[in-house]
C-alpha cells in the first residue's frame, strides 16, 4: 500500500486496438491449458518501459515534463508481435508474455527514460530491456509445463504489427481483483 504522499508507478506504452485484439487472441489460445493463470485484463495490457516502484508524488510530478520532452523527440513506434513465451523455470514459470520485435529508436527512448528516472533519484532494476507484454501470471506450478509447451507452439505465435503512439506514466493501486492502473501523464510521440 502506498504511503500518503507516494504512489506505486511505472512508465508504459499501450498497444493500438488491432494489436490489442491480437494479444487477447493469443491469450485465448492458451486458456485451454489446465495451468492456474491470472490473465491480464484487456484494459491493463501494456509494454513496461520502466518500473518505478513506490515514489514520492512530487517525484512523479517532476518526471512528467521530462517524459513529455523525451516523447516529443520520437515518432510513433511500429513493432511486430512475434512470439509467446514464459519467464521462470520451464516446469514452474511465473509469467506468460508476448514478445515484440521493435526498432532501435524504441530501445533508445527506453534508455533515455530510464536515465531521466535515475536523474530524479528513482532506483531502477539493473537489467537489460527485453520488450515484452505480460499477458498472464502463473499462480501455481501445477500443470504449468502444459502452458510452456502451448506457448512455444507455432500455431499460437502472433505475428501482427503493433503500434505505440504515446508514453504513459501510470499509477498502480492494489485491489481485491488485482491492481488497477490510472494514467497520470500521457506524453505523445511527436518526433519526425
Amino acid at each position: 500500500m502506498s504511503a500518503p504522499n507516494s504512489i506505486r508507478a511505472f512508465i508504459a506504452l499501450k498497444p493500438d486496438l488491432d494489436a490489442l485484439r491480437s494479444i487477447v487472441k493469443a491469450q485465448k489460445s492458451l486458456r485451454h491449458c489446465p495451468a492456474h493463470v491470472s490473465w491480464t485484463h484487456e484494459d491493463q495490457i501494456h509494454l513496461t518501459l520502466a518500473f518505478l516502484g513506490e515514489i514520492p508524488s512530487a517525484t512523479a510530478d517532476a518526471l512528467k515534463p521530462k517524459l513529455d520532452e523525451i516523447a516529443a523527440k520520437y515518432s510513433v513506434h511500429r513493432c511486430r508481435l512475434w512470439s509467446l513465451g514464459t519467464f521462470g523455470p520451464e516446469r514452474a514459470p511465473r509469467i506468460v508474455w508476448v514478445g515484440l520485435d521493435c526498432p532501435d529508436p524504441l530501445f533508445r527512448m527506453q534508455k533515455e527514460t530510464a536515465d531521466a528516472c535515475r536523474e530524479l533519484g528513482i532506483g531502477l532494476e539493473a537489467r537489460d530491456f527485453h520488450p515484452h507484454i505480460t499477458i498472464g501470471r502463473i499462480r501455481s506450478a501445477r500443470h504449468a509445463d502444459s502452458l510452456t509447451s502451448a506457448a512455444r507452439s507455432d500455431r499460437n505465435t502472433p505475428c501482427d504489427p503493433c503500434r505505440f503512439d504515446a508514453m504513459l506514466l501510470m499509477a498502480s493501486r492494489p485491489g481485491p481483483q488485482g491492481s488497477r492502473y490510472t494514467i497520470l501523464n500521457r506524453s505523445e510521440l511527436e518526433g519526425e
